[in-house]
């Protein structure tokens, strides 16, 4: 899984290049965020997102998750820890907004629709644990404010090992503001991670 995954990685590299050679290159990038979301559901958050941006325009394919979830034991003589799920909320959306960047920073804010499915854990008349599924469409929206670097340089693994020649491919950090308004309401706050083409060099 990690070799096709840096295959792929450095096979859109190369084609990004290609075109950085004949022009400018395009600003396309992914990111993934974890962090915590509350609401009508909440827990933990993760999610990811694909972001195309044209002038100042930004469009973005989102998926996001997050569970209600406690720690319990397996019972009292046998104190084995685990993770009991109440309630998975998984989200995918396409949205639109205006993304603005400012030399080595960008920020950004998107509104869109989403197809939300809503699992609440239940129990049935044998005592056996399921999961109820019920789905919805709801409202996304977010801002972000990322970080990346402010000159084409080499790209770095693990920001030490330099694998290219100067190149406008490059990572980035910050912070997502991230909800959806639906029959399950949620709005949450993470931390972001980001790999692509940031800006235009």
């Amino acid at each position: 899984m990690k070799k096709t995954t840096l295959i792929i990685l450095f096979f859109c590299m190369a084609i990004f290049e290609t075109h950085a050679q004949e022009k400018t290159n395009p600003i396309i990038y992914f990111d993934g965020n974890f962090g915590f979301a509350g609401g009508n559901s909440s827990g933990f958050m993760i999610g990811g997102s694909l972001n195309y941006q044209k002038k100042e325009n930004l469009f973005t394919l989102r998926t996001t998750q997050f569970s209600n979830s406690k720690l319990s034991y397996v019972s009292p003589f046998l104190p084995i820890p685990y993770l009991d799920t109440k309630e998975i909320i998984t989200e995918y959306g396409i949205l639109a907004g205006k993304r603005y960047i400012h030399t080595n920073k960008a920020w950004s804010f998107s509104v869109g629709l989403a197809s939300i499915k809503r699992e609440i854990k239940k129990v049935d008349e044998n005592n056996n644990y399921y999961f109820d599924s019920s789905h919805a469409l709801g409202f996304p929206f977010q801002i972000d404010i990322n970080w990346f670097k402010r000159n084409k340089e080499p790209y770095r693994i693990y920001g030490v090992i330099p694998v290219t020649k100067n190149t406008s491919f490059g990572n980035s950090v910050g912070f997502k503001f991230i909800g959806n308004v639906s029959k399950t309401t949620f709005i949450g706050l993470g931390i972001s991670l980001g790999i692509g083409y940031h800006k235009e060099y």
